[in-house]
């Protein structure tokens, strides 16, 4: 599923929370290493939902990512946010 990365910075209070159930279909996901903090973290996508957010750990800077036609297959991506 190809992937193009845009980035935006500030903070974020979007709730996390997700409902249980049996066994739901994976969802996809893309590792982003947080430059400014250097720490890894997988941000999932919603099912469905062709764009996903995270934030770093440590200092809650925020990243968009946005499945694209344009894009790569890649996962794994590298996030420098000022």
């Amino acid at each position: 599923m190809p992937v193009g990365i845009r980035m935006a910075t500030g903070n974020s209070s979007r709730d996390r929370t997700g409902s249980a159930g049996s066994n739901p279909p994976p969802r996809f996901w893309v590792s982003v290493f947080y430059r400014c903090c250097r720490i890894y973290q997988r941000v999932y996508f919603k099912r469905g939902e062709q764009r996903a957010w995270g934030n770093c750990p440590r200092c809650l800077r925020e990243v968009h990512f946005e499945i694209s036609e344009r894009g790569g297959q890649g996962r794994f991506f590298s996030a420098e946010i000022d």
